[in-house]
């Protein structure tokens, strides 16, 4: 005989429809004790025919539904001695994806239970509770915490972020793992422009009085360079950031303002480094980041302008480096570091890896006419690694700290000035 359908307040989690729903009889809710692993494997099974999984204690096949979209990735969350919460995760152009639904599946025998429905929840990105007596979830517009015990849920964050808004898309708060038993991360953002564009958080102390959130704190600028004009040129990008994608940052009053220059490239990737030419204004040079992953990836590369980021162009594919049509190949990332010997961007030398050079010798090329053409040197040992970059002009100092871009004036204490 079933229990009674639970049911919430309307109040108690505004803007999500819920409907909670009942265990059998035969599978009475404990409250989850704290166990080191899940008391039993589960494994999704490939089929076309919906979401299955396989338990390994006895080898049953059980089916899981229903499904609000593609279930990519199964997560198995070990909530108790004998049984296992399980949902589906995914992605998207949009952002992570995931099932609105949450099973509980016994270890000894028995079917898999839908425990908690939520209208357009996400308990594929949750995190359980050190003491598995909480689950945390992403919500429709925010983060919530899953009594296990009730299984009555519990906003903790109200999703808000001025760039989903100004692209007139609602932000969410996915939840990412705990950090340790009392710090949540989460991502907070949405998906516009056919990417995910997020700022990474901390959810500290989540659902107690002290809760309080917190930006992930940005590593420092990567690089900056002054140009003979005064005009600042900041690379700040990182792989965690796509919004930093594509783009370098330039002051031309000392930093008291910034505007983004589009750096147009064959895919957009995060600036790592920035040069100027110490005679000629407007002459740039910028080294982007490769953001692959196991699967793929797309080599850094070097693009140089001479109008001011108006247009770049992409230098020459040294010999020794695969490449196709000009551009160098996939699957590598063989520039580890340029340099300007003389501060004049005609004359440039490149350390990397090439197919000539045997060993774990570094290779080396230079260059006299802007990177068009390449002349190989001798290998060396090692690459020259960047220096914390600093400079100076007109009774003005600038030096990277490690939160950000600093300006003293003769007199003056030291001030931020970016970010």
């Amino acid at each position: 005989m079933s229990k009674p359908i639970a049911r919430v307040p309307p109040l108690a989690v505004p803007l999500l429809a819920i409907a909670l729903l009942a265990a059998t009889a035969g599978a009475a809710r404990a409250t989850p004790r704290a166990e080191k692993k899940a008391a039993c494997r589960v494994d999704r099974l490939t089929s076309g025919e919906g979401l299955r999984v396989s338990v390994s204690t006895d080898g049953r096949v059980l089916s899981l539904a229903p499904l609000d979209g593609p279930a990519q990735d199964l997560r198995v969350y070990a909530a108790g001695p004998d049984a296992v919460l399980v949902a589906y995760a995914g992605s998207g152009e949009h952002g992570p994806t995931g099932s609105s639904t949450l099973w509980r599946i016994p270890c000894a025998q028995g079917a898999a239970e839908a425990v908690a429905h939520i209208a357009d929840a996400d308990f594929g990105h949750a995190a359980l509770s050190h003491d598995r007596r909480t689950l945390y979830f992403t919500g429709a517009d925010g983060i919530f915490a899953l009594d296990l015990a009730t299984l009555e849920p519990r906003r903790l964050t109200q999703a808000a972020r001025d760039a989903c808004t100004r692209n007139h898309v609602a932000t969410r708060d996915v939840v990412g793992e705990l950090v340790d038993a009392h710090t949540l991360s989460y991502d907070s953002g949405c998906g516009f422009e056919h990417e995910w564009n997020a700022l990474p958080m901390l959810l500290r102390n989540p659902g107690t009085a002290k809760m309080s959130t917190q930006v992930v704190p940005r590593p420092p600028p990567a690089s900056f360079a002054l140009g003979p004009d005064g005009q600042i040129w900041l690379a700040d990008g990182t792989c965690a950031e796509p919004a930093t994608f594509g783009r370098v940052m330039v002051s031309s009053d000392h930093g008291d303002r910034w505007r983004p220059v589009a750096v147009k490239t064959p895919s957009a990737q995060p600036v790592r480094q920035v040069i100027l030419d110490r005679s000629h204004a407007g002459n740039a040079l910028i080294f982007t980041a490769s953001c692959g992953s196991a699967a793929h990836a797309e080599p850094g590369w070097i693009y140089l302008t001479d109008n001011g980021g108006k247009t770049f162009r992409p230098i020459a594919v040294p010999r020794g480096i695969p490449g196709e049509n000009g551009h160098p190949s996939d699957e590598q990332d063989p520039i580890q570091a340029v340099v300007a010997p003389d501060g004049m961007l005609n004359h440039l030398v490149l350390y990397g890896q090439s197919s000539e050079i045997a060993g774990n010798q570094i290779a080396r090329w230079e260059s006299r006419d802007g990177g068009r053409t390449w002349e190989a040197l001798a290998p060396v040992a090692t690459a020259p690694k960047p220096t914390v970059p600093m400079a100076a002009i007109g009774g003005m100092e600038l030096a990277i700290r490690k939160d950000g871009l600093y300006r003293t004036r003769r007199g003056e204490a030291p001030v931020r000035v970016y970010p």
